[in-house]
């Protein structure tokens, strides 16, 4: 390898910065530096409470009544992402 070529190691430590490295002399009569590497680990909270659950009745649902609510659901006016389109869903099978 080319001594300014980076190496990958070279390339994580530098570029990450949730590390903290501390370079040390050589241990020994080693041509190598010691490298320390720490990292500090939180647990992570949940940012909102989990959402209920909701059991739906499939074998009772009235198909034709959640067709018409799909129907004249306002389409044009809303955001089409995968969070928002679920949302409609759900306020289908619930109306």
């Amino acid at each position: 390898m080319f001594p300014d070529t980076p190496t990958i190691l070279d390339l994580f430590l530098t570029s990450n910065p949730a590390y903290a490295v501390t370079l040390s002399f050589p241990l020994g009569s080693s041509d190598h530096n010691f490298i320390s590497v720490s990292y500090s680990i939180s647990p992570i909270s949940p940012q909102d409470p989990p959402e209920q659950r909701c059991l739906c009745r499939f074998a009772s649902a009235s198909w034709q009544d959640l067709r018409r609510y799909y129907d004249d659901f306002p389409w044009d006016d809303y955001c089409f992402c995968a969070e928002r389109i679920t949302e409609v869903i759900v306020s289908g099978m619930e109306a």
